[in-house]
């Protein structure tokens, strides 16, 4: 069976995949100049060798484009926490295992992170947002874990796992608020942690060791 494409699938596809390339090519330039606000379209355009002109009818501005960088990001989290949620443990199990692997990502994927602290004051703006599908859309991800941590917590209480006092709804805002601090980091705060001795990945290890111990049912924890 043949599957015709139409010449309009074609290019929105051509148009997708150049799309991509250039969020490749502006993560690195993120990166590599030391964030958001080193780095203009101008840069952007020369690095896909595009015009500014052309670069424009890919995204609207830069705010725009730098929000389908995070979304990108925000997809692969969402997933990756979805399929651990969904998986046959317990809600505590489910929770620590998921943590770790945000606080992973984030640990791997440090520069970019650390760049999501540049200042955007449109984000936090509604009509910014109900004009911005990409700021939309990663909204309505992370309201989209909360829901899920909130329904697994939930779940730890009842199977045991999780401390039967927690408030979940609480308890699952104080998790990705803990984790949204971390991608939040004021860099200050990171050298005076890194002056006394602690680096980046033992940092890491400790707020995964804290928030188990703030949900753990003491009932459960081995002596």
């Amino acid at each position: 069976m043949v599957i015709k494409v139409s010449i309009k699938e074609l290019k929105e596809r051509e148009k997708e995949q150049r799309r991509q390339y250039i969020l490749d090519a502006a993560e690195k330039l993120f990166a590599s100049k030391g964030g958001y606000d080193n780095v203009t379209m101008k840069d952007i355009a020369d690095e896909v060798g595009l015009n500014k002109s052309t670069l424009y009818l890919y995204f609207k501005n830069k705010e725009a484009l730098y929000s389908h960088l995070m979304l990108r990001v925000m997809k692969i989290v969402y997933t990756v926490v979805k399929d651990h949620m969904e998986s046959n443990r317990t809600g505590m199990e489910k929770i620590e295992t998921t943590g770790n692997i945000v606080l992973g990502f984030i640990q791997k994927h440090s520069d970019m992170v650390e760049q999501s602290r540049s200042q955007h004051p449109k984000e936090l703006d509604l009509e910014y947002m109900a004009e911005n599908e990409a700021a939309k859309e990663i909204g309505m991800i992370s309201v989209g874990l909360f829901e899920i941590t909130c329904n697994t917590i939930k779940a730890g209480i009842a199977d045991g796992s999780i401390r039967p006092d927690l408030n979940p709804v609480g308890a699952a805002a104080i998790l990705l608020l803990i984790d949204n601090s971390i991608m939040n980091m004021d860099p200050n705060i990171k050298n005076m942690i890194e002056s006394h001795g602690i680096d980046y990945p033992e940092f890491i290890r400790e707020i995964s060791d804290f928030k188990r111990h703030m949900l753990m049912n003491k009932e459960e924890k081995k002596e």
